[in-house]
């Protein structure tokens, strides 16, 4: 049988891939009003749950959880329009807990409250919710280094919270925490790379989500955890190591490009490890447009 061409072969498996997602969102759009569980919506696509939200963010342009509440709204905004329905109904079956928190999202997705809706009437801004701002045009065009690593020994510290889709703000803090306790421990010299976790899935509120600013610890290195200095393990293993050139405001696309472009196509599977982002450059000399990121991503 004649083999393909590698490009060919990659354009069959992301097509693949797409087939898999749709077949989520589709299951989503049909079962709005029921409970969607993450796990159940890997398993359906044929996808390991540990990697799932990111897979999908990738292909869709917008995280799980941005996904089914934009489309709850959307529904939300129809139901009030087209039926007597109490707006605390409505409110239950889209996935509020209170017709308060609905009501703070429908103001925020359509600037008017779901009873000044009603009072006016009008399907006028529907379209807001129409289609995610995230684009999904970003093509990665490189290909990865393949590196092995042993188990490594982090030392790290959580913050909680994203601003306009990234981690700055939570990342600075915890990179002052540390910073603070390394210097306070005359313990640099313990260090090594300086690294970043993002382990939350898609089903958290932005505000609550988590970073972890970390760093490894040199072989033969010990630091005792204390306060919000914690440690933890880094499994080793195989890793493809992607290069991100510029500001991390838009590390977030290089990350879709990889899950979309890159690993259908690869001949990789994933591994349920954390994937995370080294940072190779002090941002106190290096320009933000000037930097380098390592992504790490786990692959068997």
């Amino acid at each position: 049988m004649e083999t393909l061409p590698p490009s060919v072969q990659r354009l069959l498996a992301q097509q693949d891939y797409r087939k898999r997602i749709d077949k989520v969102t589709g299951h989503i759009r049909a079962h709005l009003a029921e409970p969607l569980s993450l796990h159940v919506l890997a398993e359906l696509a044929g996808f390991s749950p540990f990697h799932f939200h990111r897979l999908f963010a990738a292909f869709v342009g917008e995280t799980l959880g941005e996904y089914v509440r934009r489309l709850r709204l959307q529904r939300a905004y129809q139901l009030l329009l087209l039926t007597r329905r109490t707006v605390t109904d409505i409110a239950l079956e889209s996935g509020y807990e209170t017709p308060a928190a609905f009501t703070r999202a429908f103001q925020q997705a359509f600037h008017l409250s779901p009873s000044a809706l009603r009072r006016q009437g009008r399907l006028a801004g529907a379209a807001a919710l129409a289609a995610s701002p995230r684009n999904t045009l970003w093509r990665y065009p490189m290909e990865p280094e393949i590196r092995t690593y042993p188990d490594r020994t982090i030392i790290f510290v959580s913050s909680y919270g994203m601003v306009d889709r990234n981690f700055n703000k939570a990342a600075r803090r915890s990179f002052e925490i540390l910073s603070g306790f390394l210097n306070q421990q005359r313990a640099w010299h313990k260090v090594d790379t300086c690294l970043g976790i993002c382990p939350d899935g898609d089903d958290v509120a932005w505000e609550k989500a988590r970073y972890d600013g970390a760093y490894f610890l040199k072989p033969g290195q010990e630091i005792a955890p204390q306060g919000e200095i914690q440690t933890a393990i880094i499994p080793g293993g195989r890793f493809a190591v992607f290069l991100h050139h510029g500001v991390y405001d838009t590390l977030w696309q290089t990350w879709n490009a990889i899950y979309r472009d890159w690993l259908p196509g690869s001949g990789y599977q994933l591994r349920d490890v954390q994937p995370y982002e080294v940072y190779v450059d002090d941002p106190a000399r290096v320009p933000p447009d000037k930097r380098t990121t390592e992504i790490h991503i786990p692959i068997v």
